[in-house]
């Protein structure tokens, strides 16, 4: 594999472990540093020590700390971090939910690499969260 330049450092989660391998390999490809957890209490508990990322990316639908709590926390404590929330089965009151609560993004699984940088704040910036209410 060749060196890839690193852009940033991303926190990921999800509950599925596979799922989140996999995402793991497409952020570092995609030139992101990524730490990954399966629970959103435990990415909480490391983001309260560890303040050093661009953005935040997680699954909606986890147990016992879904997404939308993890974006309600995350923008209470960290106003201006980036909070992408994925789905495989995100509906349009879903997506507009994650606006409300001030998400960055709704990532409709699978997504690419392109569709991980854009989400995460690279190219189309914040164009990026009107064309996913429309996915």
């Amino acid at each position: 594999m060749e060196d890839v330049t690193v852009q940033g450092r991303i926190l990921l989660i999800d509950d599925n472990q596979p799922v989140l391998y996999a995402l793991s390999l497409m952020a570092k490809i995609s030139g992101y540093e990524a730490v990954c957890y399966e629970h959103a209490s435990n990415a909480l508990a490391h983001l309260q020590h560890d303040r050093q990322f661009d953005a935040v990316v997680s699954d909606i639908r986890m147990h016992p700390i879904g997404g939308f709590e993890l974006l309600s926390t995350i923008r209470a404590l960290y106003p201006d971090l980036p909070v992408v929330l994925m789905s495989g089965h995100a509906d349009a009151k879903e997506r507009l939910k994650i606006r409300a609560l001030g998400g960055t993004a709704c990532l409709q699984k699978p997504f690419t690499r392109e569709d991980l940088r854009n989400a995460i704040g690279e190219g189309r910036g914040s164009e990026f969260f009107e064309d996913s209410l429309r996915a």
